[in-house]
C-alpha cells in the first residue's frame, strides 16, 4: 500500500485568501495562512510519513492556480476518491459541485496509474472524507453530511462490505470528528469519536459494540469544534496498523494513555496554518493499494 500525498501549489498556498464554505466554520473569508510555515508543516509531514509508509507525491496540477480558478483544495485528496481493495478506486462524486474537478484530475491520474477505477450515479453522493473502509473486517463508517443514503450504498455495493455504519456528524466530512483505531494486524479495535456532537450517538455505540470496537468518547475541541470555540483536528488520524499519526496531542482526558494500553502509537506532526481549510493528516492523505 502506498500513500497518496499531493505537493503543495508552488504559490503560497490560500495567498490571495481563503474562501468559505458551507458547515466548515475554521474557514475564514479571505484569512491568509503564512506561507513559510505551510511549506514547512508539509515537508515534515512528509518526512514523517515516509518513516512509517511508502509515500507518492502528486504534483499539484498548476491550472487548479491561476488567476480566476483557485482550487487549493486538492492538496485535501482524501477527498477526490476512496480506496476499495487492491487496485481499485472509487472517485467522488461531490455535492459541494464546485470541486468536482478535482475529482475528474484523480480519475485521470488514478486511471494512468493501472488502477480499475469506479464511479456512482449522478444523484449518489459519496465524498472521500466521509468514509471508512475496512476491508478486513467487512466494516464501513461513513457520514453523510455531503455524502447521501445512495452514495454510501453504492459505494458498500461497489466495495462489497456488507456492515454499514452510518454516523450523523454536524460538521462536512465524517474525518472532522471521528477516526479508527487498527491493532497490529490491521483489524479496528477502537473508534475515537466526538459522541456529544453525533446525532445517532447510540446507534454507532450500538454498532460497535456488536463488532467488539471500544468507542473512546473525545471532546469537541479534539475534533471540529464548533463556530465559537474551534478544535484542534486532532482526531483527523491516519492510521496505520498500531499507529496513528495526526497534528496534535488529544486534550481529552485518559485517550493517550487509552491508546498507548492498547498498543497504537501516537505519532503528533504539527500542521499549523495548513488547518485553516480545516483539513489535517487524515484529510491531506489518501491510500492507494497497488
Amino acid at each position: 500500500m502506498k500513500i497518496l500525498i499531493s505537493e503543495l501549489p508552488k504559490s503560497d498556498w490560500w495567498g490571495k485568501g481563503m474562501p468559505v464554505y458551507e458547515h466548515n466554520w475554521l474557514m475564514k473569508q479571505g484569512n491568509i495562512p503564512r506561507p513559510e510555515v505551510v511549506r514547512d508543516a508539509h515537508h515534515r509531514l512528509v518526512a514523517e510519513l515516509q518513516r512509517v509508509s511508502d509515500v507518492l507525491t502528486l504534483p499539484f496540477p498548476e491550472q487548479f492556480n491561476t488567476d480566476n480558478l483557485y482550487k487549493h483544495d486538492f492538496i485535501f485528496v482524501r477527498d477526490s476518491y476512496i480506496s476499495v481493495g487492491k487496485r481499485h478506486v472509487i472517485i467522488s462524486n461531490f455535492s459541494a459541485r464546485g470541486r468536482q474537478d478535482e475529482a475528474g484530475y484523480m480519475e485521470k491520474y488514478i486511471t494512468a496509474l493501472g488502477l480499475t477505477v469506479s464511479t456512482v450515479s449522478p444523484d449518489a453522493y459519496a465524498e472521500g472524507g466521509e468514509f471508512y473502509l475496512l476491508p478486513k473486517d467487512n466494516l464501513m463508517f461513513a457520514g453523510v453530511m455531503r455524502s447521501n443514503q445512495k452514495g454510501v450504498e453504492e459505494v458498500a455495493r461497489i466495495s462489497g462490505i456488507r456492515n454499514v455504519c452510518v454516523v450523523k456528524n454536524p460538521a462536512f466530512h465524517l474525518d472532522t470528528n471521528f477516526t479508527i483505531v487498527k491493532d497490529s494486524h490491521d483489524h479496528c479495535v477502537a473508534v475515537i469519536a466526538c459522541l456529544s456532537v453525533i446525532e445517532n450517538r447510540a446507534e454507532v455505540i450500538d454498532f460497535c459494540r456488536k463488532h467488539t470496537i471500544e468507542v473512546i468518547d473525545a471532546l469537541p475541541i479534539d475534533g471540529m469544534g464548533a463556530p465559537d470555540e474551534p478544535g484542534t483536528f486532532a482526531v483527523n488520524c491516519l492510521a496505520f496498523p498500531g499507529i496513528l499519526v495526526g497534528c496534535a496531542k488529544f486534550q481529552t482526558p485518559h485517550i493517550e494513555e487509552t491508546i498507548h494500553s492498547m498498543g497504537i502509537r501516537h505519532i503528533v506532526v504539527p500542521l499549523y496554518d495548513l488547518k485553516f481549510s480545516a483539513g489535517a493528516v487524515h484529510c491531506l492523505t489518501n491510500e492507494l493499494v497497488l
